[in-house]
């Protein structure tokens, strides 16, 4: 199975449904546009981008956004009766595509709190001349 693009090559009319900024609410269409723009600019698919851009790297073996359908050993989706349900297939993986294993997920989480705690360091360096506050690096 193919694995869809969020660019279709079609035109898209995209409309709001509130001033943005105006409150809060979680909204798919934004992490389809960033897929876009990632597609766009790198010249491949956006799992294939994370796959190399960030799951490679940090050694995350049992993450994807492809399609879970076709991973062996993979976990199954029940309804609230205890129902096999099926898994679909979007177009919008970056909103709705993210599969990774608990082990994998830590790694991510650890990453993510090192990087954290690294900016929080440098922001606290010296306010003085020639601190990278100073010439306007962070």
């Amino acid at each position: 199975m193919l694995e869809p693009r969020a660019s279709s090559e079609h035109d898209v009319q995209i409309k709001l449904g509130r001033v943005p900024g105006s409150e809060w609410d979680y909204f798919g269409g934004g992490y389809l546009i960033l897929q876009l723009v990632v597609e766009e600019v790198s010249g491949i698919t956006f799992a294939d981008y994370m796959q190399a851009a960030l799951f490679t790297p940090l050694a995350m073996s049992r993450s994807s956004f492809l399609y879970i359908g076709e991973f062996a050993n993979r976990s199954a989706s029940y309804d609230t009766e205890g129902q096999l349900v099926t898994s679909y297939q979007y177009a919008a993986s970056a909103a709705t595509g993210f599969s990774s294993s608990t082990s994998d997920m830590t790694k991510l989480i650890i990453e993510a709190v090192i990087i954290s705690l690294l900016f929080r360091r440098c922001r606290h360096l010296s306010l003085g001349e020639g601190s990278l506050h100073s010439d306007g690096l962070i």
